[in-house]
């Protein structure tokens, strides 16, 4: 709401500019004393005016949606943009004097006098148009619409830009009602006005200043901890006085929340992702996910605060209580992935160092290979050019932060929208995944009666009778669910490069599944490092898992693998394998594979094939 009404006051002030004044006449029309109305001529020339800035406005922005500009950069082009407006507001006669403020100005001050001669509709709508340069460059009250609307997301930067608009065009249209003698009045106050647009030029420089060294951030932590953090404290002392005695004096009702059956312990996991307002509010959307804190961990210090844990050694994240039963920790993994940029090891977004880098926690082996498993299937379906950095850390000591940081999104909805849309996350993870971002492709979602899979056969014998009624999903639906390069190699039997799938060297025990229709293919316990680059085994999970056919591609005879039922290409199998477990090489594309670490296998209604794991 600041930002807007700084917008309107722009638009205002962009009237009272030296160089404005005396185009006043021109735009609305000297009136006749004492006589008080609106022309048509100011309404068609101011509509056509606030219709120029609007466009050249948008023009602007639609050039930095088309170009991927980092978060960091906008941060120093909205500071220093408003240095400038300051500068420009504090020293006016400095700004009028810039070559290209003059240069633009003459060129829109002729197409004014061309609109201006010929007094008919088109002329109007000609001369309002050629006032939109006119006004953005004579007034340097413009450089705050440029300051805002270009880091902002496009409905924020609208609203910014219809503040500006509005201030502009009401001020025109009164002084279109009250004629020339309101124009004397301003021309008589134009030095007050000065003064006025000195000082706003004054508090801009500081603001920019703010903004460039992060001063900024520091004086909003400083606020949030001394004055809303106190409020919220005094308000919790205040329930917890008057209305914990009445509660608790209150019968229990039906509507106190059950714990937790025996058989469906709740979980919980910790996550670091960046600001963790945005990690919070994201990971409470999640189904099976009862609750999410946030706070500080990892650091040697103890009890951090907002302002101490930093220093400390610490890094913001949040404590998710989940229900297994219905959310894997390797869905969280996945999620946290998705949900920020897990190639920046050095902060997060807008915010930066290692107190803001995305981190995951293991309590046990177990959730470890889980989530080695997990980013190993991320970097083979090739998201990204690189291996993820994303660091696996032991459970560490968690500590809640201040409570006027839980929950922040709910509480400060606008602030919260504005920082997380300006800090760039909210166009990276839709650029990167689409809709695919909330869906869980790289992990696997438990079994629960809401979800059950359908029966699997013996593992033993590997009959695959659960997957006889399997139907191929469309050509469309593959390529929403599939990464292009998952689709290429199963559906259009490409070759991943060799050495790209993290998959060659992962050994974690598991089973390696269809990555169309989960069926499984291979089993770790069959695995080893051929040193071609690609996954290789020697012998499918059983024998009926895949079936071979004959390739005479590349000028070469080879023998295709394919799975069993979805029909997936695979890969190739050759006769250089090791000769001690019967001489064959089965080469894979780690992209036509799904690894379902053994941790999770039972979970996942793959049970049956543990034995075939170990």
């Amino acid at each position: 709401m600041t930002f807007f009404l700084i917008s309107v006051l722009a638009g205002v002030l962009t009237v009272l500019a030296p160089c404005i004044l005396p185009l006043l006449p021109v735009v609305v029309g000297a009136g006749e004393p004492g006589v008080r109305h609106i022309s048509r001529r100011a309404v068609v020339v101011i509509t056509a005016l606030s219709l120029s800035v609007i466009l050249f406005t948008l023009l602007l922005k639609a050039t930095t949606l088309l170009i991927a500009i980092p978060p960091s950069f906008w941060t120093w082009f909205s500071g220093g943009v408003l240095v400038l407006l300051g500068l420009a507001l504090s020293f006016p006669t400095a700004w009028s004097r810039l070559p290209l403020v003059g240069k633009l100005a003459a060129v829109g001050n002729r197409g004014v006098g061309q609109g201006y001669t010929r007094e008919n509709w088109w002329g109007d709508v000609m001369m309002g148009a050629a006032l939109g340069p006119v006004f953005s460059t004579c007034s340097p009250t413009y450089l705050f619409i440029i300051a805002t609307v270009l880091p902002a997301a496009v409905g924020e930067g609208l609203l910014y830009l219809g503040g500006f608009v509005a201030g502009l065009a009401v001020s025109l249209l009164l002084i279109a009602y009250f004629g020339q003698q309101l124009i004397n009045a301003l021309v008589a106050r134009l030095g007050t006005t000065a003064r006025i647009k000195q000082g706003l030029g004054m508090l801009l420089l500081i603001l920019g200043v703010a903004i460039i060294t992060g001063a900024d951030k520091r004086f909003e932590s400083f606020i949030l901890n001394s004055g809303y953090g106190a409020t919220i404290q005094f308000e919790e002392q205040l329930l917890e006085r008057v209305v914990a005695p009445v509660a608790e004096a209150l019968p229990e009702t039906s509507t106190t929340e059950a714990a937790p059956s025996a058989s469906h312990p709740l979980a919980t996991a910790l996550f670091g992702n960046g600001c963790f307002w945005c990690v919070e509010h994201d990971l409470e959307e999640v189904s099976g996910v009862v609750s999410v804190v946030s706070g500080f961990a990892g650091g040697a210090a103890p009890d951090p605060t907002y302002k101490t844990y930093e220093a400390g050694g610490h890094r913001e994240v949040v404590l998710v209580t989940y229900d297994p039963a219905v959310v894997s920790y390797g869905n969280l993994v996945e999620h946290i992935i998705k949900h920020g940029d897990p190639t920046d090891a050095g902060g997060s977004f807008y915010d930066r160092g290692a107190a803001y880098a995305p981190a995951i926690y293991y309590s046990s082996d177990e959730e470890r290979d889980v989530a080695t498993a997990v980013i190993a299937a991320v970097d083979a379906a090739g998201v990204f050019e690189a291996p993820l950095p994303t660091p696996f850390l032991p459970q560490a000591a968690f500590y809640p932060a201040e409570e006027y940081h839980q929950d922040y999104a709910a509480k400060n909805p606008f602030k919260y929208q504005y920082y997380r849309a300006a800090s760039g996350r909210t166009k990276f993870i839709e650029a990167t995944w689409g809709e695919t971002l909330n869906q869980f492709n790289f992990s696997t979602k438990p079994m629960s009666s809401e979800n059950e899979a359908p029966e699997r056969a013996d593992a033993v014998s590997f009959n695959q009778d659960s997957w006889d009624d399997f139907t191929k999903p469309s050509t469309d639906m593959l390529k929403e669910q599939l990464t292009p390069l998952q689709y290429q190699v199963t559906q259009e039997e490409g070759t991943e490069r060799s050495g790209s799938s993290p998959l060659d060297k992962n050994y974690t025990p598991g089973i390696y599944v269809d990555i169309v229709s989960g069926e499984p293919l291979f089993s770790s316990r069959e695995k080893y490092d051929s040193g071609s680059g690609w996954p290789s085994f020697v012998a499918p999970i059983a024998s009926d898992a895949v079936t071979l056919h004959e390739d005479r591609r590349l000028f070469s005879e080879r023998t295709e693998v394919r799975s069993a039922h979805a029909d997936s290409h695979l890969g190739h199998v050759f006769p250089d394998g090791p000769q001690d477990r019967g001489g064959q090489r089965f080469c894979m594309n780690g992209a036509a594979l799904r690894f379902i670490p053994k941790a999770e296998m039972e979970a996942a209604g793959y049970g049956a094939w543990l034995s075939m794991v170990e």
